[in-house]
Parts: structure tokens; sequence; C-alpha cells
């Protein structure tokens, strides 16, 4: 799956290493490498009637779970979504202002 990746890239080596400071983005994508179908299983009710009371639980509970875990794995998803979504919402709107 990393390959086809990096092939897409044209990125040739005889071993790629990927590398990263953000333990949270490096256990993501470690889960995601070995568990893609299971990620999107735990995810997908989150995304269905979020709110934002629920996006302040799923950062508690985020911060409460093991570095490793799968479950914080597919929580650090949640929340990168939810901001960005967050962040896309308010730049419309900014953007908007500038034209009035």
């Amino acid at each position: 799956m990393m390959h086809d990746l990096l092939n897409l890239m044209n990125v040739e080596a005889k071993e790629y290493i990927l590398n990263d400071y953000n333990p949270d983005l490096v256990n993501f994508f470690t889960y995601v490498m070995s568990r893609p179908n299971d990620i999107i299983l735990y995810v997908k009710p989150y995304f269905e009637d979020m709110n934002s009371e629920k996006y302040y639980d799923v950062r508690e509970k985020f911060n409460t779970l093991s570095k490793t875990s799968f479950e914080r794995a597919s929580l650090f998803l949640v929340l990168k979504m939810i901001l960005y979504q967050y962040h896309k919402k308010f730049q419309i709107m900014v953007n908007q202002l500038h034209i009035l």
C-alpha cells in the first residue's frame, strides 16, 4: 500500500523509511497500514452526529489513552477531521467578510 503511494510520487528506492516527530501521526499511520478497515468502522459513527460537546468528549478521551493504542490512532483522525471542517468553515466566513 505505502509502496504504491510512493510510486505515485515517482519515488524509487530499495527501502523506504517514513519518519515524523509527531508520535500520534506515526501511530495513526501504523494502524492505517495494518488495519485500515477497522479504523473506518471505528470512526464512522463519530461523523454521523458530531457537535462541539462531543468534540470535547472525544478530545478528553483521546488524552487519556495509551500513546500507541488503536483507539487513540482512530480518534486522532476524528479530531483532525473535525478541526479541518471547522477551519474550512471559518475560512469561508473570513473570505466572505473580505468580499463585503
